[in-house]
């Protein structure tokens, strides 16, 4: 370029070269703030490596970086809190957290916003519902039934406790009432979650009760699902009950590797008179499991009534692991009283099996093309 005199001068550029440096605002979301290098809007030298630590308050817990920088996959790894970005132009960084814990109790009376007991949500579906990766769910004694909840209706049979990948959810604490409500103590504080939305199920006081019995017509069809869910998923302290359905009207599990501990898996049907309208004899009254790892750990399962397979477990593809469990007058009424094992792999560890029943396999039936193996267990009549 010329001036007016027709002498040469330089290009001059208005865009960011004009400054010799790049700068990076950072800030934060609530529950945290970012430790290195800061909170402000620093400048550096064009393509400088810059270290960046995310610290979260106490019960929260990091999430993810977001920005400019992040869309223009700058920062090394968006999902640690410990990381690095590169600085080559003009870029903006948020540091993401959330609170790690969400209280449930339907005895509450405050903001019904799960932030502590007080303000607990009354509904267990609330609370999954804004549940995201990394939360812990605490729930207090009581029951709670899948059809309450702000998005639900009343009377649905066809919605269930669906457990959000990433997700664990506690049942068994004292909740409000209590001088500590952060006690846990899975017997003395039950959590029961119910199919039974009437509350007009008729008593079952042995496993051949629930043949025939109608009164289950309208319980919800699967009182828990874990659908496309990795090992980092959890549901531990809980009764369930009184599902009923084709397969799974406890729990029903579809490429599933979550892990089930310390709960009581009881008085569910599959099969005749399943409600779903689904032709078949049921599976899985308990668990039914397809395509899936999950991990079953110090369970009980009684009285599930299965019409063919599996009264306790039916597994499809799958490897299920139980370990330091108890199955006890579950009824199947063609293979696997307490567990079938089709086209699956199977691992049973220090469980006990008591009074169950079937045609073929009282208390274990593995397919021919199926394996199961067997460590300290025990077997009675």
């Amino acid at each position: 370029a010329r001036n007016a005199n027709g002498v040469e001068t330089g290009w001059v550029s208005l865009g960011q070269a004009t400054t010799g440096y790049r700068s990076l605002t950072i800030r934060s979301t609530e529950g945290g703030q970012v430790g290195i290098p800061g909170e402000n809007v620093f400048h550096y030298a064009p393509g400088t490596v810059v270290n960046l630590q995310a610290n979260p308050q106490e019960e929260y817990h990091f999430m993810y970086w977001s920005g400019s920088a992040v869309d223009a996959d700058r920062v090394e790894d968006p999902n640690s809190a410990i990381t690095t970005v590169i600085v080559d132009a003009h870029y903006t960084l948020v540091a993401n957290f959330l609170r790690t814990k969400i209280y449930v109790d339907s005895r509450a009376g405050g903001a019904n916003d799960g932030s502590n007991w007080e303000n607990a949500f009354t509904s267990l579906q609330d609370a999954l519902d804004t549940a995201q990766k990394g939360n812990k769910i605490l729930a207090a004694q009581g029951l709670y039934t899948p059809d309450i909840g702000k998005n639900c209706t009343p009377g649905d049979y066809s919605v269930s406790f669906a457990i959000p990948n990433g997700v664990e959810v506690r049942g068994g604490y004292a909740g409000l009432g209590d001088a500590n409500p952060d006690t846990r103590d899975i017997a003395a504080y039950q959590t029961i979650l119910s199919g039974d939305l009437n509350a007009d199920d008729t008593k079952v006081t042995e496993v051949y009760d629930l043949y025939g019995e109608v009164s289950r017509l309208d319980n919800s069809l699967h009182v828990v699902t874990a659908h496309d869910v990795d090992n980092t998923t959890l549901l531990d302290g809980f009764t369930i009950t009184a599902g009923n359905s084709h397969d799974g009207a406890g729990v029903q599990l579809i490429r599933s590797d979550i892990i089930i501990a310390q709960c009581t898996i009881e008085k569910n049907r599959a099969g005749r008179l399943s409600g779903d309208g689904l032709d078949g004899w049921g599976q899985g009254a308990g668990v039914s499991c397809f395509y899936g790892r999950p991990v079953l750990l110090a369970c009980t399962f009684r009285l599930n009534w299965s019409g063919a397979w599996g009264g306790a477990l039916h597994s499809l593809q799958s490897s299920p692991t139980l370990r330091d469990c108890f199955l006890q007058a579950n009824h199947a009424g063609i293979q696997g009283g307490a567990i079938c094992f089709e086209e699956s792999v199977g691992v049973v560890v220090n469980s006990s099996f008591q009074g169950n029943w079937s045609i073929d396999g009282g208390a274990i039936f593995v397919s021919e093309d199926g394996d199961c193996r067997l460590t300290n267990c025990r077997f009675m009549g």
